[in-house]
């Protein structure tokens, strides 16, 4: 499986970090470290992230 940021994601994602380190600098680095392994993680196990079925 691979994984493609498209324009669009990494545009969200930009203003996504902007907004987070008006507040924190460190909070914004967390995150973009954070979401950036999960998106890696996905690929060795596509079903951990799926929705629940009892939402």
């Amino acid at each position: 499986m691979k994984i493609v940021e498209s324009d669009k994601f990494k545009k969200e994602l930009n203003n996504i970090l902007a907004f987070i380190a008006k507040d924190s600098v460190s909070a914004k680095n967390y995150f973009s470290k954070s979401l950036k392994d999960a998106i890696l993680c996905i690929d060795n196990m596509p079903y951990k992230f799926r929705k629940s079925t009892l939402f």
